[in-house]
């Protein structure tokens, strides 16, 4: 389960390799819950382009856990007062 697995990566500040929109993509997921009573996960992209992403988490597919530095970016995009998630489950 993808949920699943994005809470285990938080706890393990571990990387993951996921298909998001057809593409696969490595990330640090950071903030973990709902948003509107719809899964969200708030994560660093460590593949081009790098940066932070809001996903819906339903539309992530083979969620694995991977090796690979834990990574965040400048906290401009990750804040106490991120947008992504309103009810927060889980985070760094």
């Amino acid at each position: 389960m993808s949920y699943e697995t994005l809470r285990l990566a938080i706890r393990k500040k571990s990387q993951v390799s996921a298909t998001y929109t057809g593409k696969t993509r490595r990330l640090c997921p950071h903030v973990l819950g709902t948003k509107e009573g719809v899964a969200h996960v708030l994560a660093y992209q460590v593949t081009y382009p790098k940066g932070w992403k809001c996903m819906v988490v339903s539309k992530l597919s083979n969620v694995s856990l991977c090796a690979g530095a834990w990574e965040t970016g400048t906290h401009g995009g990750y804040q106490r007062d991120q947008k992504c998630v309103d009810y927060v489950e889980a985070s760094v």
